[in-house]
């Protein structure tokens, strides 16, 4: 199943379920974006920026120095059998992701501004989240 992990700025939550969801499946099924990412990001590797993100996901043997964040696109949005988004404000939310009958909602905090432990718990609760997805 292809599955699409969208967040506010595809710099924390939806790079960190992608990489976990392929890592679990062994596949290269899972995709991530981003429904504003912030222009000066797009391109750079998320590692470049302060962030725990890297970190985080180092202390489970995932190397996520070399991702970039991502703007979704419609075309993103057409590949994916599945759209798991993690971005409550639905009003940042464009009209090709709005209409999408592929949307699945997680309640996930973003970790941004926050220290290492929280990023920790949040990538705890999306790994537990998608092993329950993939059950």
């Amino acid at each position: 199943m292809k599955v699409l992990f969208v967040c506010k700025s595809n710099f924390a939550r939806s790079q960190i379920a992608e990489a976990i969801y392929n890592n679990l499946t062994k596949s290269k099924d899972a995709k991530s974006g981003g429904i504003a990412v912030e222009k000066e990001w797009v391109g750079q590797p998320i590692s470049k920026f302060k962030n725990h993100v890297v970190s985080s996901m180092k202390e489970i043997g995932l190397d996520l120095s070399k991702s970039k964040p991502k703007q979704i696109t419609k075309k993103l949005v057409g590949w994916a059998d599945k759209i798991v988004v993690m971005e409550k404000d639905k009003s940042l939310w464009p009209v090709f992701l709005k209409d999408s009958k592929k949307i699945i909602s997680w309640d996930i905090s973003d970790p941004r501004g926050t220290g290492l432990n929280f990023h920790n718990k949040v990538r705890n609760e999306i790994k537990k989240k998608i092993e329950d997805f993939l059950i």
